[in-house]
């Protein structure tokens, strides 16, 4: 098995060196609208008459070929789901799309298209699995980089299901500064020695007092920003 595994690294090597090279995909730069979901964020809002909350955080991956997204969702203050999703661009497809799995074992399917503004985006998507919500639209708006607001209707599953949130990015606590280190106190100045045979003063420096005060040095405290 493992002579199998090296002549098979080997063969595919040599195939590799004798191709053309691979083309380069345009996806990432297909991409490029959704990069303003990266970073953390924290939503409310409401899910069918009960209060809804979700946290995710989504980052850059392979090269900004996709955004990946760790979330959980939080209805009546009790973790009821959380999961784990891919978004890109299916070059076949010509569209944004994402994927997610979730903790349930559902896994959903969902595509992007541009909204009537630029600031919008209309998505729709379906689930496997024990996930009631079978097939659902959802309309995202970019308020701002800080903010968007997420609005789903249930098309096929629980009758009338319905979800509105806010979402507001969590932004980095800033780092706690450094204190200055304490003053020294300043020492007092040494009388110079009296001139002896022993310790003769010199023929054309008379002994003068040495300033008694320290040069101090404050280093600013430095605050990391994102």
């Amino acid at each position: 098995m493992r002579n199998s595994l090296i002549l098979l690294a080997l063969l595919t090597t040599t195939l590799l060196a004798q191709s053309e090279p691979m083309p380069v995909s345009k996806s990432p730069a297909k991409l490029k609208p959704l990069h303003w979901l990266v970073g953390d964020w924290k939503g409310e809002g409401e899910c069918m008459g009960q209060a809804y909350m979700e946290e995710f955080s989504a980052a850059l991956v392979f090269e900004g070929h996709f955004i990946r997204v760790e979330s959980k969702v939080y209805i009546g203050g009790q973790l009821v789901w959380q999961g784990t999703g891919f978004t890109g661009y299916d070059l076949t497809a010509d569209c944004i799309a994402a994927y997610v799995f979730g903790m349930d074992g559902a896994i959903g399917h969902s595509t992007f298209k541009p909204g009537p503004t630029e600031n919008v985006w209309l998505v729709n998507g379906e689930t496997s699995g024990v996930s009631p919500f079978k097939k659902y639209t959802e309309t995202l708006t970019c308020v701002s980089k800080d903010e968007f607001t997420l609005d789903m209707k249930c098309t096929e599953g629980v009758p009338n299901g319905s979800l509105s949130c806010r979402f507001q990015r969590i932004k980095p606590a800033a780092a706690p500064g450094r204190a200055p280190a304490p003053a020294k106190e300043d020492e007092p100045a040494k009388d110079p020695l009296p001139a002896s045979p022993r310790n003769p003063a010199p023929a054309n420096d008379l002994p003068t007092a040495q300033p008694a005060a320290a040069l101090r040095a404050i280093i600013p405290a430095r605050v990391r920003a994102r």
